[in-house]
């Protein structure tokens, strides 16, 4: 019964799910300024390569745009630098970091979600070619576009690698080519880099061109970047060719070049009375625990559970129980006195929960937690959404979490009667009511997050994941651990991004 009240949904990644240890490194969460990320981190200078670049992209001969920078790589971080514009990859804290000059917001996300987007939207970039390859007839002759290497090129990442190009050196380049098209070009003009600085080139060109694997395996095995790269691509359907221009490669001794005084992105979103915004304000009171009504430890919620369960308090001894296993559920199992404790007093509570209304909420969370679409699940979900008397008990707003987790495992919801999504806010809401009045537990923020994973906003999944990690000590031992276990098969599965 606890596994289906703790469970969550398993994330799509198509690569083995062998596993590696964790990374010691400080954990940031995304409402961090920029003043505790300095203090978090060496401030130490140290030597760091930097060069310009100029980026030019052009369509049928004409100049699309012209974009110019500066790039630096130092040892643990890069900073690209576009005008007022400043991207920060800081790889010891695992953060991306964007700010504007003299403006006082800080963007700071995840390094993790652009790497699973790349990775991700690969593999679906992969099944909508096979399937439109398979809708051309035999006789017509395939869009050029379909071939798997485009997509490979413009997400710069393989599932598998593979040196899909051959290779023909001429006298002022090197040739890559698809076919007898040459699809990417380097100059035999380049900047040497050493050993040590062959991860720094790498994340660099990783995460901010879209490079062929292949090619960039091949300038990091060559220890040269070269002056110029050219890129032919694809945007939607128009053939486009991307430049880029590199110049005044030079050592520098540099110090960490975050500013002071920044604020988070995510803190002036809590201001306001959305409901998101109430919940993100709980939630930075539970970090800094000055929260006003505090985790209720272990004994506490067995107490009221005994408590409740004696005076055959039905829907309180319910929502409590559900209260006890979501916030405790992955230790409990692992203590044989919690778990034993629990034991004593199950006898009474499966008699509770064989009870009309008990009944009705206990199966419409395995229905959640069991993850499928089942005839069953509309008339769940309708229960759930006419349940406000539920609200003022204990605990009483998980009903809108499992209403929005069982909605997302339903699949097609449009044939449902309205009336019943008209009586609940929006799903990303329903969370956002059950973390305004519970912010330390992290399967909330677990459950928000894999929200914006399906609809393909990594940068907030990664965010809701990590301030989830940041509220609840006991992460590890809840649904946020298998977040954990993603990040480190993203980082065996794309090493060149981190």
């Amino acid at each position: 019964m606890l596994k289906t009240i703790i469970g969550g949904l398993a994330l799509f990644l198509a690569v083995s799910a062998f596993g590696v240890p964790a990374l010691a490194v400080p954990r940031m969460s995304p409402a961090a300024g920029s003043d505790q990320i300095l203090a978090a981190r060496s401030l130490l200078a140290s030597e760091a390569l930097v060069f310009n670049f100029t980026q030019t992209v052009k369509s049928n001969g004409k100049l699309v745009s012209t974009q110019t920078g500066t790039v630096t790589l130092g040892s643990d971080f890069n900073v690209i630098e576009q005008g007022q514009e400043h991207t920060l990859d800081d790889f010891t804290l695992c953060r991306v970091l964007t700010w504007k000059t003299a403006q006082p917001k800080l963007d700071n996300q995840s390094c993790f979600f652009g790497p699973a987007f790349r990775l991700a939207e690969l593999y679906n970039r992969q099944g909508l070619h096979r399937m439109l390859a398979a809708a051309v007839d035999n006789k017509t002759k395939k869009p050029e576009n379909l071939e798997p290497y485009w997509a490979e090129q413009e997400l710069a990442v393989q599932d598998k690698p593979s040196d899909t190009l051959t290779v023909h050196t001429t006298s002022s380049s090197t040739d890559y080519r698809l076919d007898d098209r040459v699809v990417v070009r380097t100059s035999l003009t380049v900047y040497p880099f050493s050993p040590a600085e062959r991860q720094r080139i790498a994340r660099y060109l990783a995460r901010h061109m879209d490079l062929h694997p292949q090619v960039l395996r091949a300038i990091l095995a060559s220890g040269q970047l070269p002056s110029d790269i050219t890129i032919e691509r694809y945007n939607a359907d128009q053939a486009e060719t991307e430049t880029f221009h590199f110049t005044a490669l030079s050592r520098q001794t540099l110090e960490y070049p975050l500013p002071p005084g920044l604020i988070s992105a995510l803190t002036v979103e809590a201001k306001g009375e959305s409901l998101k915004a109430r919940g993100l304000n709980k939630a930075f009171a539970s970090v800094t625990e000055t929260e006003l009504s505090p985790k209720p430890d272990f004994d506490m919620l067995m107490e009221r559970l005994e408590a409740a369960t004696k005076a055959h308090q039905g829907m309180t001894a319910t929502l409590l129980f559900q209260e006890l296993a979501t916030q405790y559920g992955g230790s409990m199992m692992s203590d044989p006195e919690r778990i034993g404790r629990l034991r004593a007093i199950m006898p009474s509570l499966q008699l509770i929960f064989a009870e009309t209304d008990s009944a009705q909420f206990m199966l419409a969370s395995q229905l959640a937690g069991d993850g499928k679409a089942t005839p069953q699940n509309e008339a769940a979900a309708r229960y759930l959404a006419n349940a406000k008397e539920l609200d003022a008990l204990p605990f009483g707003t998980f009903r809108y979490v499992t209403f929005a987790n069982l909605v997302r495992v339903s699949g097609d919801t449009s044939a449902w009667d309205k009336t019943t999504f008209s009586a609940m806010p929006s799903l990303a809401d329903c969370y956002w009511i059950h973390i305004a009045a519970y912010p330390w537990i992290g399967n909330s923020y677990k459950d928000l997050g894999d929200l914006a994973y399906q609809n393909y906003e990594m940068d907030k999944a990664w965010q809701m994941w990590d301030l989830g990690r940041a509220v609840d000590s006991d992460w590890q031992s809840n649904t946020l651990k298998s977040i954990e276990e993603y990040e480190d098969r993203l980082r065996v599965a794309l090493p060149t991004s981190f």
